[in-house]
């Protein structure tokens, strides 16, 4: 397998720029209120620091994925986790991001469904 493999030259390779800015808020983010934002910020002792951070996602339909693996999602899972609510936005804005979270808490499939989402689209 791969034996016919060549490596590419990428001087004379034509590639499409690699968009980062692909996350576009969802109406029922931009009408959340301020407060609601800080209240669930609070309830799920969290906290965000950098500048002009977008809103977390509170429903895995608010995130702009793809119909496919949205419904993979809520096939699997109620809602998104704390960790993935606040670190999609801000991964799919193309933003460098550090995201801090306990064992099981969803990191992996964040990075998972970011990546795909990413190339796929």
């Amino acid at each position: 397998m791969g034996g016919k493999l060549r490596p590419v030259d990428f001087k004379k390779a034509s590639l499409k720029p690699i968009e980062k800015d692909i996350y576009h808020e969802h109406a029922t983010v931009q009408r959340r209120s301020q407060f609601e934002v800080d209240e669930w910020m609070s309830a799920q002792q969290a906290s965000v620091e950098g500048r002009d951070l977008p809103r977390p996602v509170f429903e895995f339909n608010e995130c702009g994925f793809p119909g496919e693996i949205e419904s993979l999602l809520y096939g699997n899972f109620k809602k998104p986790t704390v960790i993935q609510s606040i670190s999609w936005p801000v991964a799919m804005s193309g933003r460098d991001i550090i995201s801090i979270a306990r064992t099981g808490s969803g990191k992996t499939l964040g990075v998972i469904y970011s990546s795909w989402y990413y190339a796929y689209s």
